[in-house]
């Protein structure tokens, strides 16, 4: 955070650290939203890195409308809902993952059991 000008002050670390404010004192200070103002045809919103048909890794640039159109193609497909609980077993660098899974859960407001790698007793377990 120093290498790039952010001051020290400024940084919150998730889940706490010493001399850093964690999320819930964040929370807990009940302040507004800041004000955010951006363009999502044209603002960078994700990075994630596929291999493509060349096998070389490279980042694809994802913008915020990127991300929506894709969750509004899955959508009535899906058929999740509010009271849905999505297990979610890949990961979400991937963009599958990100997309149909995360992104999808958060739209609907559905449930997202994670889990940390794929193990089959423990999946069997979990549905």
């Amino acid at each position: 955070a120093a290498r790039v000008g952010i001051p020290v002050e400024n940084v919150i670390v998730l889940d706490g650290a010493d001399g850093h404010p964690s999320l819930t004192d964040l929370l807990a200070e009940g302040a507004p939203a800041p004000e955010v103002s951006f363009d999502p045809a044209t603002q960078l919103a994700v990075l994630p890195y596929s291999s493509g048909t060349t096998g070389r890794p490279k980042g694809v640039m994802l913008t915020h409308r990127n991300l929506v159109a894709n969750v509004c193609q899955i959508n009535p497909r899906m058929g999740i809902g509010a009271d849905d609980k999505l297990l979610a077993v890949l990961p979400f660098f991937h963009i599958y993952g990100m997309t149909v899974l995360l992104n999808a859960a958060l739209f609907n407001r559905a449930s997202l059991v994670t889990m940390p790698k794929f193990d089959l007793v423990e999946f069997l377990s979990i549905v």
